[in-house]
C-alpha cells in the first residue's frame, strides 16, 4: 500500500489498513524456547512473560518486514516505553505514528478477555501531552496519530501452546474504558468484550472526551491543585 500520490500525511485510515497488510501473514507459532544443546524448554504461559514473548514476536515481525524499505523508518521504544514503535518516513508523507502493542488472553467468556487491556499510563505523558516524559520517545502530542496493534488468543493448558490468536488493529481511545486496568497502578483501561475492541466501540463518543476524562483523573497518592 502506497499513500505517495497524495500530497498529504497519511490518515489515520491509510495507516490502519498498512499495519493489518504488514500482519496479514503473522503467524504465532513458537512453542518453546531451544538450548544451544538443542534442548526444547516449553513455552511459558504466565501471563505477564507469555505476554512479552508475543509482543516481542510482533515487534520483530514488522521491524524485519520494513528492514529495505528506504522510505519507512521504524524506531523501538524498548521495555515500558511509549510508544513500542514509532513509525514515519515519505511512505507515509512524513506522517508521525506511535503504534503501541498489546496482547490479551481470552477469558472463560471467549467474548471477554481475561483482563482489561492497558492502554495508557494517565497522570502523566496522557495528560501533559506537549512534555517529554523519560518512559516516551517523544511528546505525545508530537504523534499524528495513535494507533494500537491488538493480540487476542486463547491458551491451551494441556497442549502448552497458544492458539485462536486474532490480530485487531485499533484507534486507543475508541476502545477506552471509564476504567482503570489496574487496582494498583495508573493505567487507562479498555472495555473487555472483544467484540467492542473489534468494533472499536469503546464508551467514549469523540477523542477529546476521552483525553478530557483521563487528563482529570489524578494518579494514585496526587494531591489535587488548590
Amino acid at each position: 500500500m502506497s499513500f505517495m500520490a497524495s500530497t498529504k500525511k497519511a490518515t489515520v485510515a491509510e495507516m490502519k489498513a498498512w499495519v493489518r497488510e504488514m500482519y496479514s501473514d503473522f503467524v504465532f507459532d513458537i512453542v518453546g524456547f531451544a538450548t544451544s544443546t538443542g534442548k526444547i524448554i516449553p513455552l511459558d504461559l504466565e501471563p505477564g512473560t507469555l505476554g512479552n514473548i508475543i509482543e516481542g514476536a510482533l515487534i520483530a515481525h514488522l521491524k524485519d518486514k520494513t528492514d529495505k524499505m528506504k522510505d519507512v523508518s521504524v524506531t523501538e521504544g524498548g521495555m515500558r516505553h511509549y510508544p513500542d514503535l514509532e513509525l514515519t518516513g515519505e511512505h507515509f508523507k512524513n506522517a508521525l505514528v506511535a503504534l503501541d502493542i498489546k496482547a490479551a488472553r481470552r477469558g472463560k467468556n471467549p467474548n471477554r478477555t481475561q483482563s482489561r487491556i492497558t492502554l495508557y499510563s494517565f497522570g502523566t505523558y496522557l495528560k501533559h501531552q506537549d512534555k517529554k516524559f523519560p518512559q516516551t520517545i517523544r511528546p505525545f502530542a508530537d504523534y499524528t496519530h495513535h494507533i494500537d496493534l491488538m493480540a487476542i488468543f486463547d491458551v491451551d493448558a494441556v497442549a502448552n501452546k497458544v492458539n485462536n490468536f486474532e490480530l485487531l488493529v485499533v484507534e486507543p481511545w475508541k476502545v477506552a474504558s471509564h476504567t482503570a486496568s489496574s487496582a494498583t497502578r495508573d493505567y487507562v483501561g479498555a472495555v473487555m468484550e472483544i467484540d467492542r475492541i473489534r468494533e472499536e466501540r469503546g464508551e467514549f463518543k469523540t477523542r477529546q472526551e476521552f483525553y478530557d476524562h483521563w487528563a482529570g483523573i489524578l494518579r494514585r497518592g496526587e494531591k489535587p491543585l488548590k
